[in-house]
């Protein structure tokens, strides 16, 4: 008997109504909400797709959820928002991915917002979390409900109180407890792991760079060894395969474009060097493994040649937008906000989240990566020209960054 292709299931029932709830998921999702879900889909002008499914190491998605997303999306032929709980621990709680096919750079701080909503509301309850997701992007008030979450968020009583007050310190090794589950199926140590020490990170590094802190000395953190290089690994391969993808989807809409009298040349041309830059960054070896830094920037890079796409069929010039400079993946900034990095000023574009997050004394979500065994922030490290240039938000003309840069090796 031929075993069930689990990515074709997906996508069967993402064509139905957007929604998949896998085997043995409806204790997550129950009819009921399953249904408030789906409802709500149908009235997204942009198409969500949200996937349930419990994930194993030694599945064909190798227990990650962004490879899931990535499959799925391949398959259905269909851009959009694609949404999955990473894990799910027996106690409820969970952690949400959401991967972004539309070529609206504009909206990229959705996923943010949108996650919040779920994780900051209901943060032990799938099931209600993704109703008020959909529900939110459905009835156009994602920022407003994304606050609103937050604020009850933090003023609940065990607000302080995360998983991290239980874990062993990462610098003497680690005396883990069991695993979550998901789906009932055991999820191995390393997620778990993963996902300690990026929170335990988080609430140290608040008295570090961009954060407000107890006033002791800053701790260096460090991961462990039998640890990094996993982490590090499923991070990575998430996100090339994100930017490949990105990359191949602005190819084919570049190959499909006819131009009209009324195209502007100048924006066509962008979206054309754009394309070559964001390839070049990736590298053509699909053996070799690129910095992620790099992997980042090619996924900013395709961002912006869909944006020049898009003005040259309007007949109108490309002028890029300025991303978060704190976390380009949040996509287009909005205020300038003065930051204090290790007591260098700086006055830098902020998307929406962080300029809330910094406007109530809480560390927003900086793009950081792993140097030396130590995460630091991206913009303190010699990744050009991308640490200099913000991605664009200090310095928008990237091509002409990119074409000054030398070979480098990594730190």
């Amino acid at each position: 008997m031929t075993e069930p292709n689990p990515v074709a299931e997906i996508v069967a029932d993402l064509r139905e109504d957007g929604v998949h709830i896998g085997p043995g998921m409806a204790r997550h999702v129950d009819p009921a909400e399953e249904a408030a879900i789906e409802a709500a889909v149908a009235r997204i002008d942009i198409p969500v797709h949200v996937v349930v499914r419990g994930l194993e190491e030694d599945d064909m998605f190798a227990g990650s959820a962004g490879d899931m997303l990535v499959r799925a999306r391949t398959e259905l032929g269909t851009d959009g928002w694609f949404v999955a709980p990473k894990y799910i621990f027996s106690t409820g709680d969970y952690s949400l991915e959401i991967e972004e096919w539309t070529g609206d750079a504009g909206r990229l701080d959705l996923p943010y917002d949108a996650t919040g909503i779920a994780e900051w509301l209901h943060p032990d309850d799938l099931g209600a979390g993704l109703v008020a997701l959909t529900t939110a992007i459905a009835d156009g008030t994602v920022t407003a409900k994304a606050a609103e979450a937050r604020e009850a968020f933090d003023a609940r009583p065990d607000a302080t109180t995360t998983t991290t007050d239980t874990a062993s310190d990462p610098d003497s090794g680690w005396d883990g407890a069991a695993g979550p589950v998901v789906g009932g199926f055991a999820v191995t140590a390393l997620a778990v792991t993963a996902v300690l020490l990026i929170r335990l990170f988080r609430r140290r590094a608040g008295g570090g760079a961009l954060g407000r802190g107890s006033g002791r000395a800053a701790q260096r953190f460090t991961l462990p060894p039998s640890v990094l290089e996993r982490v590090r690994s499923a991070d990575d391969a998430r996100l090339r395969s994100r930017a490949e993808q990105d990359v191949l989807a602005l190819g084919e809409r570049i190959d499909g474009t006819q131009l009209t009298r009324t195209a502007n040349a100048d924006a066509w041309q962008a979206a054309l060097d754009h394309y070559d830059a964001a390839r070049r960054v990736l590298g053509r070896d699909p053996a070799a493994s690129p910095d992620l830094l790099d992997v980042i920037g090619a996924i900013v890079l395709a961002a912006r040649g869909g944006a020049a796409l898009d003005a040259a069929g309007r007949g109108r010039a490309f002028s890029p937008d300025a991303p978060c400079f704190l976390n380009p993946l949040h996509g287009k900034a909005g205020a300038r906000r003065k930051l204090d990095d290790a007591g260098r000023a700086l006055d830098v574009p902020v998307c929406a989240a962080c300029g809330k997050d910094l406007a109530a004394g809480r560390r927003p979500d900086i793009l950081d990566v792993v140097r030396d065994d130590v995460p630091v922030h991206y913009f303190a490290t010699d990744a050009e020209p991308w640490a200099s240039t913000g991605y664009g938000a200090l310095e928008p003309d990237l091509l002409s960054a990119l074409h000054a840069r030398r070979p480098r090796g990594r730190r």
